[in-house]
Order: C-alpha cells, then structure tokens, then sequence
C-alpha cells in the first residue's frame, strides 16, 4: 500500500504550512512502508485497532524526531489520515455500556467500512488470537446460516485440565454475569462479537490463510473447527448448524489430522460423540482413526465408560444409542 502516491493527488488542507507538508510526506512514506505487507502482528493492513494504529503512529513519530512534531498527538495523526481518506472509522457498539465508539479504522484508498470481512474485525481485535466457533464454521463454508455471533479464542497455558479448561471459556471478570458464548466485546451490525480464552493443549488445530492479498487470519483448521461443534455446540451455532457441518465437511475430512486431535486432546466423551456422529451418517473411518474408535466403543461396552453423555452438551437428548451410550434428540 503506497500511502505517499496516494497522497500526491490528494488537496493539502488549507492551513498547511510547507513544514506541514514535508512531515507530511516523510511520515506518509514510513506509514506505507510499515503497511506494506500483513504480518503475525498486524494481521490484516485494511483493517487496524484504534489502539494498535495509536501505537504504529507514535512510533513513526518518534523515529523521524522531527522538531516541532516529536510531541504531535496520536489523534491529530488519526483525523489528518482520516482527512487525507486513508482512513475510514468502522463504529461499535461497546458491550456492557453500549457506546458507540471508533474502535476500528478501514486503512487505505477505497477501503470502506462496509467491505471489511468479520474476520479481519476479530483478527484487529485480537490479531494474536485464533478464530473459531460459528466464525470458523462459516469460514470453511460448513454452514449456510449467517453467524449470529463471531468468535475469536485467546489460547491460554492453564497447565492442568480442569474443568473451566475443559469448557473452553473462561470469564474476563468474576463480577460479570456468566455468558456462556464468552465475554461479549462489542456489536457491529447487529452481530456480537466474543473473545474466549481456551486452553492451548484442546485446541491443537490451527493455521493462518490469507483472506485476500492484505489480511491474515489465524482459524482453527477444518478438522478442529469440527471437535470445537462438539465441545461447545451453543458457541458454533446450535445443533441444526453443528449436524450441518457434519454433513458437509466428510467429504473433505482429513482422517490424520483428525485422530492427531484425538490423541493429543484424550477426551473419551469427545470421541463417543464423534463415533456415534460418524456412524449416524454411514461413514466408516479407516487407520488409526478406526483403531481409536473401535477402542472407546469396546470401553463403553465392556462397562468402563458406562454413564450416558448427551451428543450436545446443553441440549438434552429423548433418545440414547446403546453402542455409544450417546443421547440425542
């Protein structure tokens, strides 16, 4: 993104002394330089937090330590880019007040507000974060249905498997009702958005994508968005979005990358569902992930995993199938 070409056709403010211009012009050039390409840490240059914009600013400012512009304010930079058109406030409502605020910038000529995705939304939020849920299902086209909420998981190393961990979602502070989609950070276009911290070992799938040239994104894999429908069905949209899912996604299933989960997140439960979901759609696995579940069903038949699960947690079963001991509707 070249910030300074951009500029050149742009009218200078009329209060502009030559001085003006010439920062101008320097620290334009740095900003394009610093915007040229995503990265781990700024994960999308269309679309920046206002507090990590602040930051990247103040640091230009200070690098170029131009006299009579080393203590500019973050802010006069903000509404001078916002004036120039290379920034564009994307407004929120804040959770719990619910103030409007410009909490997010669309960056860049003919970037709009409108034409910035979700994810690059949760990925300014968050930008070391990992989109998952209903987020992550719509992001591997698993469901029709327009999220009603977005997610993004901070990972956490809790260090034990207790069972907040196992939960996935853990309360920003205890004098807050529980939620148990997570701790709601704002609404945008009538959608609210969550962050959830979730325990780093249940969460072993995980990969970045471009989402188009100028933005990343981290999201749970294919595979793991899947166990996450199973470990939170409320958070991925319900049971209807959670059986549609299923239905698309064993097509495209990725068996090895499955059982690795599997192995590494060692959650009977977890696994009945999977083989109960599995058998359900007529689906034979193959290999190790065979092996592993032909294993769990022989410990629940010989009286080992005896008590019965229901196939979504929150949602009771009427039903219970006597091979897997799992309820369902």
């Amino acid at each position: 993104m070249c910030f300074t070409n951009a500029c050149a056709s742009l009218p200078k403010p009329r209060s502009a002394t030559t001085s003006d211009r010439a920062f101008f012009e320097r620290f334009l050039a740095q900003l394009s330089e610093r915007l040229s390409a995503p990265s781990p840490d700024l994960p999308s240059i269309r679309c920046i937090g206002r507090t990590t914009l602040k930051r990247i600013l103040v640091q230009i400012r200070d690098q170029l330590a131009i006299p009579g512009y080393r203590q500019l304010p973050a802010r006069e930079l903000i509404e001078h880019l916002k004036g120039s058109g290379l920034l564009e406030p994307i407004r929120v409502m804040e959770a719990g007040t619910q103030e409007v605020s410009e909490r997010f910038y669309a960056v860049g000529l003919g970037v709009s507000a409108a034409s910035v995705d979700p994810l690059e939304l949760l990925m300014a939020l968050e930008p070391r974060g990992v989109v998952c849920y209903f987020s992550a299902l719509r992001f591997h086209g698993l469901t029709t249905q327009v999220p009603s909420h977005h997610h993004i998981a901070v990972l956490t190393d809790w260090g034990s498997r207790s069972t907040s961990a196992a939960t996935g979602v853990l309360s920003a502070s205890s004098a807050r009702p529980f939620n148990p989609l997570g701790t709601e950070r704002f609404t945008y276009q009538e959608t609210p958005y969550y962050t959830t911290a979730r325990d780093r070992v249940l969460v072993p799938g995980v990969q970045t994508r471009y989402l188009g040239e100028r933005s990343l994104v981290r999201v749970t894999t294919l595979e793991q968005t899947l166990l996450d429908t199973l470990h939170r069905p409320l958070s991925s949209g319900g049971p209807a979005v959670v059986n549609e899912a299923w239905d698309t996604a064993l097509d495209s299933l990725d068996e090895s990358r499955l059982v690795k989960y599997l192995e590494q997140v060692d959650d009977p439960a977890l696994e009945r569902r999977i083989g109960f979901l599995l058998e359900a759609r007529g689906y034979g696995p193959a290999g190790r992930l065979a092996a592993r579940l032909t294993e769990i069903a022989g410990r629940v038949a010989d009286g080992s995993l005896r008590d019965a699960i229901p196939l979504f947690q929150g949602y009771p079963g009427t039903c219970t199938d006597p091979a897997w001991r799992v309820e369902f509707p």
